[in-house]
């Protein structure tokens, strides 16, 4: 009796809500021979271009989008095994934000604002 009152706790079930929104923000590793998206979001009043560098058997690689006008998406995919994956969000106007990660995740960097103050928000 004990243990169907602790998982109708309100406590318990809150807990376990916030674990699983935790979950569900992290971006899941791509699985062996599986390719991943990359994407830009671009909300600012400007061009931008998405530019990814990544390591696979430890040769360099090199995607980009091309120009992605504002209100659209673009995506380039990469394959889920490379390492060293450079997302870098650039601005017309020369402006740019860049993050890196240790291995290829699916992520959407989204951007905002002016092209001399341009806002990033990874994702």
């Amino acid at each position: 009796m004990k243990n169907r009152r602790l998982f109708r706790s309100p406590l318990a079930v809150c807990a376990l809500a916030a674990l699983a929104a935790a979950a569900a923000i992290r971006p899941a590793p791509a699985a062996a021979g599986h390719d991943v998206q990359l994407c830009l979001k671009n909300e600012g009043i400007y061009i931008a271009r998405l530019e990814v560098s990544y390591q696979t058997n430890g040769n360099p690689e090199y995607k980009e989008t091309g120009d992605v006008l504002q209100g659209n998406r673009a995506c380039v995919m990469v394959p889920g095994t490379a390492t060293e994956v450079a997302m870098k969000g650039n601005v017309t106007a020369g402006a740019s934000c860049r993050k890196t990660y240790d291995r290829a995740r699916a992520h959407v960097l989204y951007m905002g604002g002016t092209s001399l103050h341009p806002v990033c928000d990874f994702h």
